[in-house]
Formats: C-alpha cells, sequence, structure tokens
C-alpha cells in the first residue's frame, strides 16, 4: 500500500518511533489492515479460556487435563514455530517468498490444526463450546498479506512490525495461564 507513491508503512512507522510508541503496545499501520490478526488473537484468547476450563474442572492428575495439556503444548510450539516464521519472512523482506514456499505452508496449517485438535478435544471433556474453528488458511493468508504490506519497506520498518508480531501473537505456557492477574506476556499485549 502507498501513499503519494510512498509505502505507507515507510510513512508511518518511523512517525511512531519519533512518538516513542513502543512496537509491542502499537499495533503498527500494517497490523491494523490485516484483520486476519485479530481473528488469530481472539482464537488465541479462546484458547486461554479453555485452559482455564480444564483447571477448573479437572484436577492435574486426571486424564483428561493432562491429555489437554499435551494438546495445548503442541498447538504452542505450532504457532510458536508460525509466529517465528514471520518474523523471519517480515526481516527478510523482498528475499523470501511466502507465496512459493511449502514450508511456510506446512507450518501454518500444522499449527492451525494444533489448535483445532486442542478447541475441539477441550470442548468435548467439558460441554463448553467457545466455537471451534479452524484457522489453518487464516494463518497461511495472513503471513501471505503481512508480507505483501512489508516486503519493500525498509529494515528499520520491518524490524519494528515483527517486534509486535512477536509480542502479540505470542502464546502463554500452560502453567502461567491462570484466572489471576494477568501474566508479563498478557500485560505487555494489554497496556495502552
Amino acid at each position: 500500500m502507498t501513499t503519494g507513491g510512498v509505502p505507507r508503512a515507510r510513512l508511518l512507522i518511523p512517525a511512531l518511533l519519533l512518538l516513542g510508541c513502543h512496537p509491542g503496545l502499537t499495533p503498527p499501520p500494517a497490523a491494523k489492515s490485516i484483520p486476519e490478526v485479530t481473528e488469530i488473537i481472539e482464537a488465541r484468547d479462546l484458547d486461554h479460556g479453555r485452559v482455564l476450563d480444564i483447571k477448573e474442572k479437572f484436577k492435574p492428575q486426571d486424564a483428561e487435563y493432562q491429555r489437554a495439556r499435551s494438546l495445548y503444548r503442541q498447538a504452542y510450539a505450532r504457532f510458536d514455530g508460525w509466529t517465528n516464521e514471520i518474523v523471519v519472512y517480515i526481516l527478510a523482506g523482498t528475499k523470501k517468498d511466502p507465496r512459493t514456499d511449502d514450508t511456510y505452508k506446512t507450518l501454518a496449517e500444522a499449527a492451525g490444526r494444533a489448535d483445532n485438535d486442542f478447541a475441539e478435544y477441550v470442548e468435548s471433556v467439558t460441554g463448553r463450546s467457545k466455537g471451534v474453528a479452524s484457522i489453518a488458511a487464516s494463518l497461511v493468508e495472513v503471513g501471505i498479506k503481512i508480507w505483501i504490506e512489508l516486503r519493500d519497506a525498509g529494515l528499520k520498518e520491518r524490524k519494528v512490525v515483527a517486534d509486535y508480531f512477536d509480542i502479540r501473537l505470542k502464546w502463554e505456557a500452560w502453567e502461567a495461564i491462570t484466572a489471576g492477574p494477568p501474566s508479563a506476556v498478557t500485560k505487555a499485549k494489554e497496556t495502552p
């Protein structure tokens, strides 16, 4: 996207830096233009609630608790891998193209499947539906949209957005999810 022939990211991200906006707290312009990012964050937050549902209904020694924890950890690891790949693409700019990379597509689809497996299992054992929806397609698409938006931006601008996505899309470890005060990751995401 351009403004007067100049890439939007090239104009607005330096302005954010000059104003003292922290990339982990203020969405860069590219983040605002990709609604799938919000969907991915919402799906992650639903999973947070599912973890709380399991912790409320079962004890750590229960098979259901252990299976849910295992599935969550798999989804957590897959999303961590996918988020890392997004950061690599953002930083690489035009040197690496996710549209032609089967490894990227495989990572994104695996993360979406792992999330779906966790959500379906938890809802089957708790009887509480939070709306299971596969976001595998969204993961593939959002990474490509982010890359297209930023591929021609300078490294400094891409670094700001990469940092934002790395912080904002990060999942919390199972053990960090509690009904009490938010963890450091959650605080960084929610601080205005």
